[in-house]
């Protein structure tokens, strides 16, 4: 996931799982100092920028389509009747082939995982703390339990998967999933371009591993073959504050999907049960914010797919009504550096830290893009 220049856009009260992005080692490099821009017309200075309920989120990112969601999410907020309508949202837009300069631990953030191993990586460099971003625990699928996913889940490092003579030795049968189909294989934090999530036989997944670093964590699960549709929830401090269909699968179980940004058409009564699983979900977790991908097969039963991190997970077409809370779920997830050493890691172990830590496989692709 990957840098130009930046660009301040005019967003007030007044006016209307990411995939990579590649690797782009032709562009020049960075600007000695960058400024970010947030051009607010004088007419709504009075009304959002004195205000001490307005909040600015920072949206990173250089797909047109990631920011027009949040934009025309934004625009549809400001004529609804919410009361959430009291906090004036302020959206910058970053373009995330650049660093940001003016960043700090705590300051409201959307980026991508890619986007965040690098700016860190350069903040560290530069006598910086890290950002600290709210994200669920390493070992969530162990914490979720078969109930809720519905299937059989392992993370493990590398160096373990390689020594592994069959799936039975990680726990998962090498015929699990009807029909015999192998199981899915992906970094538990994040994505990198010569591991994209995918279903692996064994000897496959042992290949794609051979140079990954012995300590990067994968997520190994047994394959569902009715998946009918696909849902995503954000929990917000213990309730569901939104719910939309995300995809449906035509015909059920293939691979062949229609987004809810082609017209996608979806089972209005799934929406409690997938707002219940995914506050179940949470509360497992012990997470303030988190973004389900809820799965329901072809016989109605619901599972967690994924549970993912709010501040990369982009809007899905929800509720106008519910888009305040939304940026607010988000911004909560930038933490203050104090966070770090009062509540990341229970007893120092690092599986149950809920700040980010950037893989090890992330860090070799993406550590030294803002590098100078």
């Amino acid at each position: 996931m990957d840098y130009s220049e930046l660009i301040g856009i005019s967003c007030s009260a007044e006016e209307g799982y990411v995939q990579h992005i590649e690797e782009r080692s032709h562009l020049r490099p960075h600007p000695a100092s960058t400024t970010f821009l947030l051009f607010v017309p004088a007419s709504v200075m009075t009304a959002s920028m004195m205000s001490k309920d307005n909040t600015e989120l920072t949206i990173s990112c250089h797909q047109e389509w990631i920011w027009n969601a949040f934009a025309e999410a934004h625009a549809a907020f400001i004529t609804t009747k919410s009361r959430d309508r009291a906090c004036e949202w302020s959206l910058g837009r970053h373009i995330d082939l650049w660093p940001l300069d003016d960043v700090r631990c705590g300051d409201a953030l959307w980026c991508t995982p890619d986007f965040l191993t690098a700016q860190n990586a350069r903040m560290s460099s530069h006598g910086l703390t890290p950002l600290r971003m709210l994200t669920p625990q390493k070992d969530w699928p162990t914490r979720l339990g078969s109930e809720l996913l519905g299937r059989t889940a392992v993370e493990s490092t590398v160096g373990d998967v390689l020594s592994w003579g069959s799936y039975d030795d990680s726990g998962l049968a090498d015929s699990t999933a009807s029909g015999g189909c192998a199981p899915w294989s992906q970094l538990v934090n994040g994505r990198v371009p010569d591991f994209p999530a995918a279903q692996r036989d064994l000897p496959v997944l042992q290949q794609a591993l051979a140079h990954a670093p012995a300590d990067s964590h994968i997520l190994v699960s047994t394959h569902v073959p009715d998946i009918a549709e696909e849902w995503m929830v954000v929990v917000h401090r213990g309730r569901a504050i939104a719910a939309q269909g995300y995809c449906i699968h035509q015909p059920i179980g293939s691979r062949n999907i229609i987004s809810v940004f082609d017209g996608a058409a979806f089972t209005e009564d799934n929406i409690e049960h997938a707002m219940q699983l995914a506050e179940a979900g949470a509360k497992r977790l012990d997470i303030d914010s988190v973004a389900m991908n809820i799965a329901f097969r072809s016989d109605s039963r619901a599972l967690v797919l994924e549970a993912l991190p709010t501040w990369c997970t982009p809007l899905y077409a929800y509720p106008a009504q519910a888009t305040g809370q939304l940026l607010q779920a988000i911004a909560d997830c930038s933490l203050p550096d104090e966070f770090n050493g009062a509540e990341a890691s229970v007893g120092g172990d690092e599986t149950d830290s809920r700040v980010f830590q950037a893989d090890s496989w992330m860090k070799r692709c993406y550590a030294s893009r803002f590098a100078n």
